[in-house]
């Protein structure tokens, strides 16, 4: 009787004690003390067979919070995804806990997108991917769209080179209209990077036609029209950018170099030339603006072979050496930093037609001993 007596006890004390342990956990829980919370909740799980959704929740609370917090290990990121699989058992409880689990999971996908953003601001891509991921995991749980994380997913996997990823993330935050322009320019990027022109021409039209003003797109098809040699659809395109940013000294040279391979000349040099009055030391801007200068000088020169008037040689002979002596000055200043042959060789040509011989030996024998 006595032994019967004592096993009964034995086993209310074990039940007050399997009882307490969830209120035990919690009060971890809300000191910080997450490392004991976690202990006590999985002695929970280990001594009941059948845990409900409410003791699902504590535990994906304590869990989740271990892993955000200093206790955990290097590896912790990963393993709150541990966490989605709890919470989703939380879901199965009753109206009050399911409601209860659905503002805890929408809590902490927050929390993990805050995370994310701390990380890729410091160049954490990986780790800003991961959690970025792990928050849309959570609002799946909840049937949520979350667009901002969608398109942070894309963010952080385009700086990974994950472009498969990121171009499909990009599309569904473009689906979800949030930031539409922005992702349309991103996809198109990488639409073009990845080398599928088919679908690029297709997706840069689309969007062309969706955000007519957004400079990104704009600056993505003066680039296509530029790789193409479509100068002249590549030319008002140019133009429209510029209205947006007139001091964008590279737009300037892109619009000179467009106009100088259609043949407009007085409208090229104002672009070569306003680019380097906005960059000074762009080293290409004198390297083409020489070479708009000497082609005028060799087109000029060309024709004195068939100019009988004598007066009109004259005026000839004066302009193209006007614009040799113009382009030399661009020319020797590329030169400072750009030694490649074909420059070398126009100085030569330009030496010789101004008649500077010694000059024109000097580079000569440069080129010889670069070859």
């Amino acid at each position: 009787m006595k032994a019967l007596l004592l096993f009964i006890l034995l086993s209310f004390v074990q039940f007050l004690g399997a009882q307490s342990l969830p209120q035990k956990a919690n009060e971890f829980l809300s000191k910080g003390e997450t490392g004991a919370a976690r202990k006590t909740i999985d002695t929970l799980f280990a001594q009941t067979k059948e845990v409900n959704a409410q003791d699902w929740l504590l535990k994906a609370d304590i869990y989740f919070t271990y892993f955000r917090s200093a206790e955990a290990p290097d590896h912790a990121i990963d393993s709150i995804q541990t966490t989605v699989k709890m919470y989703a058992n939380a879901c199965t409880g009753n109206v009050e806990t399911r409601t209860e689990a659905f503002d805890h999971i929408r809590m902490n996908a927050s929390l993990l997108i805050n995370d994310g953003v701390d990380f890729f601001n410091s160049s954490y891509f990986l780790q800003a991917y991961k959690l970025f991921l792990i928050s849309e995991n959570f609002s799946e749980l909840t049937k949520d769209t979350v667009p901002l994380t969608t398109y942070n997913i894309a963010l952080a996997a385009e700086r990974l080179g994950l472009l498969n990823e990121a171009l499909y993330w990009y599309d569904r935050s473009e689906m979800f209209d949030y930031q539409g322009a922005t992702c349309c320019a991103h996809i198109v990027k990488l639409l073009s990077e990845l080398g599928d022109e088919t679908a690029f021409e297709a997706r840069l039209k689309e969007c062309r036609t969706k955000y007519p003003n957004e400079y990104n797109l704009l600056v993505n098809e003066i680039n296509y029209c530029v790789s193409k040699d479509l100068h002249r659809e590549a030319i008002p395109l140019l133009r429209q950018v510029l209205k947006v940013t007139p001091n964008d000294y590279y737009l300037h040279y892109m619009l000179a170099n467009s106009l100088s391979v259609i043949g407009d000349f007085l409208a090229a040099e104002e672009g070569y030339t306003r680019c380097l009055q906005l960059k000074p030391t762009f080293i290409d801007g004198y390297y083409n603006l020489g070479t708009l200068y000497f082609n005028k000088g060799v087109e000029l020169h060309t024709q004195l072979a068939d100019e009988s008037d004598p007066q009109k040689y004259l005026a000839l002979e004066k302009d193209y050496k006007h614009f040799m002596r113009t382009a030399l000055i661009s020319l020797e200043m590329a030169f400072t930093e750009r030694k490649e042959s074909e420059l070398m060789e126009t100085l030569i040509v330009v030496y010789e037609l101004l008649g500077m011989k010694e000059e024109q030996e000097a580079m000569k024998q440069q080129l010889i001993n670069q070859k």
